[in-house]
């Protein structure tokens, strides 16, 4: 084998190597990114439900409110025991 072609064999295979230690270090850095995103996302979807429910749950103890307020002025107040009854709106 001549020294050129030895020198050119050498050469190439520490640039294949460079490549391969630079595609790999980019590849578990943007792993690692993508988990960072990832949980940073689940994070805030979590949050952003939770905002919902307590809004809608707000919301179902607002309709909820007007119907027991009806029934407790209905009911007597000697029984002790409130029994919830659908509320009329054409009363």
């Amino acid at each position: 084998m001549k020294i050129k072609t030895k020198i050119v064999s050498l050469a190439a295979i520490s640039l294949i190597l460079v490549v391969v230690v630079m595609n790999l270090t980019n590849y578990f850095l943007g792993q690692a990114q993508l988990e960072e995103k990832q949980t940073l996302l689940e994070k805030q979807l979590l949050t952003e439900k939770k905002e919902i429910l307590v809004k809608y749950l707000a919301l179902a103890e607002s309709s909820i409110a007007k119907i027991y307020l009806i029934t407790i002025e209905t009911q007597p107040a000697s029984t002790g025991v409130v029994a919830l009854e659908p509320f009329d709106s054409r009363s």
